[in-house]
């Protein structure tokens, strides 16, 4: 009988770099769930497919995808241009994001010019 590797929530958190509430708010919205709770203070642990799960959350997360985006693309069985979809629309969503950040970052800097123009002036 061998028995299969489990994750705390502890060790998960360490390994990947994440806090205990990313974690739990994942859990929160189903993308990923413990195994099971072991102990008298029945704590979360999680096994291999759960691990392999939150990785794949966490590429997805590190990719600019939103939590809705990450459930559809998980939970469909899928074929691959549905797939495909789903990261183009997302793609097409953070180049839009991307260009009001530097339309942002523009008026930002004019800002700082305009500053700098006004505080030589009054010197």
């Amino acid at each position: 009988m061998t028995s299969e590797r489990l994750y705390t929530v502890k060790e998960i958190c360490e390994k990947y770099g994440i806090t205990r509430k990313t974690l739990f708010y994942y859990d929160k919205v189903g993308l990923i769930s413990p195994e099971r709770r072991v102990g008298t203070q029945l704590h979360k642990v999680y096994d291999i497919n759960e691990v392999h799960k939150l990785e794949t959350i966490l590429t997805y997360r590190n990719a600019g995808l939103t939590i809705d985006e990450i459930r559809e693309l998980t939970r469909l069985t899928m074929k691959i241009i549905d797939y495909r979809g789903i990261l183009e629309k997302a793609k097409q969503r953070l180049l839009k994001e991307k260009s009001k950040k530097e339309k942002e970052l523009k008026n930002l800097e004019a800002l700082i010019d305009e500053y700098e123009r006004w505080n030589n002036e009054h010197e």
